[in-house]
């Protein structure tokens, strides 16, 4: 009779063992589940003890093996996935947000265009009455108005970290005038041209507020002067100072250039520009 009860003492506990299925984690902690759907990467069961109650889901990297109420069992030998700072591998990174560029206190290539006056006069030379030693020289200045429309390239870097006032180096690229006016229509396609290349001086900037600011700039540098209508092309040394005023990337200013001849002995060269310029700095 001790037997057959514990022949069914055995069979009962056993029947009772595999009633449910038992999925063992990683860390050796064991769930009472009924497993209803297993895919490569994700495992997703009930609760024994709540058979009506959520869908859950465990990622099969976090299993061991999964036993079934019928005795047989499932293992599983998968790896983690590897990270890269924090992030699963193979997930890019966010992009970083662009930095906000200062329109006013950040360095940047900048484009003018002007419009305005100029006066352009050249010394020339003659031989006066003849003198007991010869021919006495004496010369005459001769000059002509132009209107001017012209265009400048450049760029500006700023050395302090200042936030209301920065001073920097600004570097014009090129400059070019050109004159029209004076002598009568052959000066419209004939008349003088000024170029400045890779003049050099100081930028100033004076921050008012998030839209507005004023620049202070001075610049130097070599200016050649083309005369188409007398022949003539000279190397010159110029000068110009400007006053902008700055809406964020635009700017609105004034300027003069002051050029003058150095080299020749003969033909003493003189420029004075005077033009409104609105720009953009980028």
């Amino acid at each position: 009779m001790k037997k057959i009860l514990v022949v069914l003492l055995f069979f009962f506990l056993t029947k009772n063992s595999f009633s449910q299925d038992v999925i063992v984690l990683k860390d050796g902690t064991k769930i009472e589940a009924k497993v209803l759907e297993i895919s490569s990467t994700t495992i997703k069961y009930k609760l024994f003890t709540q058979p009506d109650g959520p869908l859950r889901s465990l990622q099969t990297y976090e299993i061991t093996e999964i036993i079934y109420e019928d005795g047989q069992y499932d293992t599983f030998n998968v790896s983690a996935p590897t990270t890269v700072a924090g992030r699963p591998a193979g997930v890019r990174p966010p992009r970083p947000p662009k930095p906000v560029k200062d329109p006013f206190l950040s360095r940047g290539f900048f484009i003018d265009v002007m419009a305005g006056y100029s006066f352009y006069k050249h010394k020339q030379v003659f031989n006066g009455p003849f003198t007991g030693g010869g021919p006495f020289p004496y010369y005459e200045y001769a000059g002509r108005s132009n209107f001017m429309l012209g265009l400048r390239i450049g760029t500006k870097w700023y050395l302090t970290k200042k936030e209301r006032w920065r001073p920097g180096i600004q570097v014009n690229w090129m400059r070019l005038g050109i004159h029209v006016g004076g002598q009568g229509p052959e000066n419209a396609i004939a008349g003088p041209r000024t170029i400045s290349v890779l003049n050099l001086g100081m930028t100033n900037i004076f921050k008012f507020d998030e839209k507005r600011g004023l620049e202070l700039n001075g610049i130097f540098g070599p200016m050649l002067s083309l005369d188409f209508i007398d022949d003539r092309s000279t190397f010159c040394l110029a000068g110009n100072l400007e006053v902008k005023y700055r809406k964020k990337n635009t700017a609105f200013g004034l300027d003069y250039q002051y050029g003058f001849d150095m080299l020749s002995s003969s033909y003493g060269i003189r420029w004075h520009i005077i033009s409104a310029t609105i720009g953009r700095k980028f």
